[in-house]
């Protein structure tokens, strides 16, 4: 099953994100399956357009 391993994968990040600290194993897995995962370099700017944030949003 896919979503299964991804979100136990993402389960180890969020656990390691303080503001995740509280929730439940079923809710780390909710927020797992609608994750996902990136890699960035070192010093890469990270921005996203209002356009873009506003659509995931609604």
């Amino acid at each position: 099953m896919h979503h299964q391993s991804h979100a136990n994968f993402s389960i180890d990040c969020i656990k390691s994100v303080p503001i995740f600290g509280s929730l439940t194993p079923e809710e780390m897995t909710e927020v797992a399956i609608i994750t996902s995962g990136r890699s960035f370099e070192r010093n890469e700017m990270i921005t996203m357009s209002r356009s873009v944030l506003s659509s995931n949003l609604s």
